[in-house]
């Protein structure tokens, strides 16, 4: 397995949100994960890159062990080099252009020279469809294509493994499948990637298994064939058909 997470669990205050959960996803996987607001889908994404330090949990990320809870910010650093990881809400730095927004990661934390930095972001900025757009500041894009300059940031070290927190929750709709495209080419392209999402169609189509989080607990997983199918526990088939699921 490329990710192994053990017994993660989380806690603000007396209230669990993560609670002894395990999680695999193999090298070049699309595992979309579904539920409730409110059942620890975001949570469970930043334990992952210690953005949120859990109460508990173990991790092997490409045979590497971590205790989660005991991580120290210097190896937290050095875990968030090898993953990605793309935001409800952009991120962007507003006083960058898109080519600063992408290349500074590179410079700052991974080493980059300068010109190699530019060169992939040229060859990032194609892949997402922003080719003309390198001098645009984030307030002269529209919400889609700032996301996909966020996906390119996410992209731009060439992760092991890359996190998608809803990234089309902050869109509005007509924007939605500018960006679903984009990871739909990266999916197809063998990336191994986590996508939270309340986008069913796209999950279904996307995905190699389907997560479905409830109450902080994993309560199945399987294909998307199967999870969508009238062969999917009661609770999940109900779920589905009142729209739950956003």
């Amino acid at each position: 397995m490329m990710l192994q997470i053990k017994s993660l669990s989380k806690s603000f205050g007396n209230q669990r949100v993560i609670s002894d959960m395990d999680f695999t996803i193999k090298k070049g996987e699309v595992v979309a994960v579904i539920g409730p607001s409110g059942s620890g889908k975001s949570t469970f994404l930043k334990t992952i890159n210690q953005l949120v330090k859990p109460d508990f949990g173990i991790m092997h990320l490409n045979d590497k062990e971590y205790d989660m809870a005991k991580i120290k910010e210097s190896e937290a650093t050095d875990l968030r080099k090898k993953i990605g990881m793309v935001f409800q809400n952009f991120g962007l730095f507003s006083h960058l252009d898109v080519l600063g927004n992408i290349t500074l990661g590179l410079e700052k934390v991974h080493g980059f020279k300068k010109e190699a930095a530019i060169s992939r972001e040229k060859e990032l900025i194609e892949v997402v469809g922003l080719s003309g757009k390198e001098q645009s500041f984030p307030n002269q894009l529209s919400g889609g294509q700032q996301q996909r300059v966020g996906i390119a940031r996410a992209m731009a070290s060439n992760p092991d493994l890359i996190l998608f927190d809803e990234p089309t929750s902050a869109l509005d709709p007509e924007l939605v499948g500018e960006v679903l495209s984009v990871i739909k080419t990266l999916a197809k392209a063998g990336n191994t990637m986590i996508i939270v999402t309340h986008e069913m169609k796209f999950a279904k189509e996307t995905a190699d298994k389907i997560v479905f989080m409830e109450n902080g607990e994993i309560i199945m997983e399987d294909s998307p064939e199967v999870l969508f199918s009238e062969k999917a526990p009661e609770r999940i088939m109900t779920t589905r058909k009142t729209g739950g699921l956003l």
